[in-house]
C-alpha cells in the first residue's frame, strides 16, 4: 500500500529555483563592482549634463565670441577657438 501512495503523491519537480534569472542578474554585473560602474556612470553623466547646459550660457559664449576675436588668442589656439571640446 505505500508503494501506491509515493507514486500518485509525489513531490512535483522543481525547475531550478530561478537559476537562470539569477545567472542573468550576474552576467549584468550587479556585485561590487556592477555597483562602482552604475555610480561612475552617474557621476559621469551628472559631469556631461552640467558642461553641456554651461556650454550654453551668456558669459561661455560671450568669452568664446572674444577669444575668437583676439588675434592673439587665435594664434596661439588655432582658429576658430571653440571653448572646451570633447576631444581634449
Amino acid at each position: 500500500m505505500s508503494d501506491a501512495y509515493e507514486q500518485r503523491y509525489s513531490e512535483p519537480k522543481r525547475s531550478g529555483g530561478g537559476g537562470g534569472a539569477m545567472k542573468v542578474i550576474l552576467g549584468l554585473g550587479c556585485g561590487c563592482l556592477g555597483l562602482v560602474m552604475i555610480c561612475a556612470g552617474g557621476c559621469g553623466g551628472f559631469f556631461y549634463y552640467g558642461v553641456s547646459k554651461l556650454k550654453q550660457t551668456k558669459p561661455w559664449t560671450d568669452t568664446v565670441a572674444k577669444a575668437n576675436a583676439n588675434t592673439d588668442v587665435t594664434s596661439e589656439l588655432g582658429s576658430p577657438v571653440e571653448g572646451m571640446d570633447d576631444a581634449g
